[in-house]
């Protein structure tokens, strides 16, 4: 993951700096002032890149203020005090993963996280936060808050499984699970529907509609030579998307070889669409069952033969389709394997 750090004094400076040198999981850039603040803000935002601000609250909030869109698509934004005593999350908690990252910042300098949201708080579910993990689209985003003050209220949450989608047990306390088969009162008595595709009928109107969170059956593997841009790996899968008469909506994630987990223009694409990258080392990768386009070359450099398809079908899990074999343009390589739809985790 591609990380930003500001800090507005020069004891803040210093923070950022050790922050930089210790957070090695993540490529880390401090700002430098060789751009506006306002640019390098903006363009953080465009590629919904987290960004750490050191120093006060009111400072970061008015330095973010004007680029402000929507939960779910802007970037996590977290606040340090110049001490490193506190860290606070201040934007996208939960689908962003500021609340996550804020404590990778406890671990890293043993700041304390500061989190507010509700549902952490009381130690509730939270469907976005599920909805995220586990690779489904949030299809009508207003009723994540009715959902969420349900369960804050106490009571329980009913959770329609349409056809394809299975849960790992044991499902958590305050959560009632039907399957679709089984449950002859359909989706309108329903708090939350986990589907393949959106049923028809006009139950989504209303302030009492259900949360409804769309199934995104594809993940995309990639494979790319280094310092690859974001723009040839973006052209490329959209047209293997293209090709399949889908888009980037219907993608939970991408894989790659653990070779490219620094792989800036890589992150900054997957960032960009708000995707989660999932790395392999070439063992794991050879050993995926299959017959794949296996390429000498690539075996010299990385230590297996095909990285695309071999990543897509890994991070896709038990049960995965090769939909899209290997197209390759201007050193980049995608193919597109098909997942089952399941909750995996409840966390």
């Amino acid at each position: 993951m591609i990380i930003r750090i500001m800090a507005f004094t020069n004891e803040g400076k210093k923070l950022a700096s050790r922050m930089k040198d210790l957070w090695t999981n993540h490529v880390v850039e401090v700002f430098d002032g060789t751009i506006p603040r306002t640019e390098w803000v903006k363009e953080g935002f465009d590629l919904r890149i987290p960004m750490v601000f050191i120093g006060a609250c009111g400072i970061a909030v008015r330095t973010i203020a004007p680029f402000l869109q929507d939960k779910l698509t802007d970037p996590a934004i977290l606040v340090m005090d110049e001490a490193g005593e506190y860290v606070i999350p201040i934007l996208s908690g939960h689908v962003g993963g500021a609340n996550a990252l804020s404590r990778e910042v406890e671990a890293l300098m043993g700041a304390k996280p500061v989190i507010t949201t509700a549902t952490d708080v009381q130690k509730k579910c939270a469907m976005d936060v599920i909805a995220r993990k586990n690779g489904f689209r949030i299809v009508n985003r207003s009723q994540i808050a009715v959902v969420a003050k349900k369960a804050l209220e106490g009571y329980p949450i009913k959770l329609l499984l349409c056809d394809g989608i299975t849960v790992k047990e044991p499902v958590p306390e305050g959560i009632m699970c039907f399957l679709e088969q089984d449950h002859a009162g359909g989706c309108k008595d329903m708090d939350v529907i986990l589907c393949q595709t959106i049923p028809e009928g006009d139950f989504l109107a209303g302030k009492n509609a259900p949360l409804v969170l769309q199934h995104q059956e594809l993940i995309l593997g990639i494979g790319c030579k280094k310092g690859t841009v974001r723009e040839a790996i973006d052209t490329l899968v959209l047209e293997a998307l293209s090709n399949i008469s889908s888009s980037m909506d219907a993608v939970a994630g991408i894989a790659t070889i653990d070779l490219k987990k620094r792989e800036y223009g890589l992150l900054a694409f997957g960032q960009s669409y708000g995707k989660d990258i999932y790395t392999y080392d070439a063992e794991t990768l050879k050993a995926v069952s299959g017959t794949f386009a296996e390429s000498k070359f690539v075996e010299e450099i990385t230590g297996v033969g095909n990285v695309c398809e071999r990543a897509a079908l890994k991070a896709a899990g038990e049960g995965a389709m090769l939909i899209s074999p290997k197209l390759a343009k201007n050193g980049v390589t995608v193919a597109i394997a098909r997942r089952k739809g399941r909750i995996e985790t409840w966390e």
